[in-house]
């Protein structure tokens, strides 16, 4: 039997040696311990991941406690929360009454708690490991994910000011997309949709006219509440149907469902050229909860041809992955000499376009596209290719076609199918690239 640290805080044993190199030791001296996470072998084309740690926090009763500290708010330009929303609708407060959404009592946010990581890889042979575990304590070893806001919708603009939002404001103020006032009184209104069609200055800008600490999605919190989500299903699939009933071990299943992916491309374009057909809110009446809700479009397939589609929400993030693709912040890729370098910068500020330069080489992307068989671990960047829509990462990835610097887009697209995921990148275009269905989503961190 290994030594056993005990916890100060709990008087339960903690991890005994970060040395240990055996899963199954770990696992033995830390049966009763503070931490949870997932493992899963390098290559493995089963979309399963292992549960691993106390086995008693992967339940969804009582257990999942960083998962369950996730909650939507509204929070005030200079990072205070104003108050917390129903856990199980969004329109209303804590304490019942009714919320304003309209970005006059702040940007609707989900709350990302204070947590601690630890993502280890372990060599059986020649079987590569990979292993990612979680604690709401400090434990030896793991590293420290500061609490921070991801925005609950794809981020809105307000066209007075210039500055970005996650509202629910169907006004001309917020009028997203691309900003075609033609389409206002029609099915394919813009108005309190995303806003699309910016560069990746632009966004930044936009995000930064908010106050101190606002940024679009940066790369040091872009995965963290990704692995959550991962943890908590044990699947890298997060297309699969959802499933509210619990495992024998009482654990959760499934996944998100498609999304907003089964749209016609033609369908689209028609209707509204590729703007946002989804208001910010259609996943209101989830709440803080995990799942999906119908919502049709009038008129989508042409006149008198309604389509009824699935908006999904992860604890509070609408669309996590499907409808717009979603810029992703401090990620600047260079598609040079055979090669897909991509290099890193973490923060939420100090960002440039088409650099090295401040930034560090993360590691090489695949030079084709295709499906993700493994990720930059832990990173949810692709690694190799190889997987397929249910196998592998089950995402796919857009390899850039030409050489020159790149800013990746994340999620994939309303017609995507089943390339989207939590894995899903686009590598195609440079930082100036703007179009009407490309967006991004906001994240403060003081």
């Amino acid at each position: 039997m290994p030594n056993i640290t005990i916890d100060k805080i709990t008087g339960r044993p903690l991890l005994h040696s970060h040395k240990a190199t055996d899963i199954n030791e770990l696992n033995e001296s830390l049966l009763y311990s503070q931490w949870y996470g997932v493992r899963r072998q390098r290559g493995q084309t089963s979309s399963v991941l292992t549960r691993i740690g106390n086995p008693d926090l992967h339940k969804a009763v009582g257990g999942l406690p960083i998962q369950n500290k996730m909650r939507r708010c509204l929070l005030l330009p200079n990072g205070t929360v104003n108050y917390y929303l129903d856990a199980n609708d969004s329109t209303k407060t804590e304490t019942g009454a009714a919320a304003d959404l309209t970005g006059a009592a702040g940007h609707v946010m989900v709350e990302i708690p204070e947590h601690y990581y630890k993502a280890w890889e372990e060599v059986v042979g020649t079987t590569v490991y990979e292993n990612y575990a979680i604690s709401e304590f400090a434990l030896s070893g793991f590293t420290k994910i500061e609490k921070h806001y991801i925005s609950a919708y794809e981020a809105s603009i307000n066209r007075t000011t210039g500055a970005a939002a996650s509202v629910v404001n169907n006004t001309t103020t917020y009028r997203g997309g691309n900003n075609n006032a033609a389409y206002d009184a029609g099915d394919n209104t813009l108005l309190g949709r995303p806003v699309t069609n910016l560069t990746r200055t632009q966004e930044q800008a936009a995000a930064e006219l908010i106050g101190a600490g606002w940024t679009e999605e940066p790369f040091q919190y872009f995965w963290p509440w990704r692995w959550l989500a991962l943890i908590e299903f044990a699947n890298t699939n997060g297309q699969l149907a959802v499933n509210n009933t619990l495992t024998a071990e009482g654990y959760r299943q499934g996944g998100l469902g498609d999304g907003i992916t089964t749209a016609d491309g033609t369908e689209w374009s028609n209707f509204n050229a590729y703007n946002p057909f989804w208001s910010n809110g259609v996943t209101n009446s989830l709440g803080n909860a995990s799942g999906e809700v119908s919502f049709t479009v009038n008129n989508f397939g042409g006149a008198g041809i309604n389509r009824t589609f699935k908006a999904n929400s992860y604890r509070g993030i609408s669309i996590p992955f499907g409808g717009i693709w979603k810029r992703l912040q401090g990620v600047n890729i260079n598609r040079t000499g055979g090669k897909v370098l991509v290099y890193i910068k973490n923060g939420v500020t100090g960002f440039y376009n088409d650099t090295a330069t401040g930034y560090t080489l993360l590691g090489e992307m695949p030079y084709a596209s295709d499906y993700i068989l493994n990720i930059i671990f832990p990173y949810l960047l692709p690694r190799n290719n190889g997987g397929g829509s249910s196998t592998g990462f089950c995402d796919y990835y857009y390899y850039p076609s030409s050489d020159g610097w790149k800013a990746p887009h994340l999620s994939a697209l309303a017609y995507s199918g089943s390339a989207a995921g939590f894995a899903c990148v686009h590598a195609y275009y440079s930082a100036a690239y703007a179009a009407a269905n490309c967006g991004f989503r906001l994240c403060f961190k003081s």
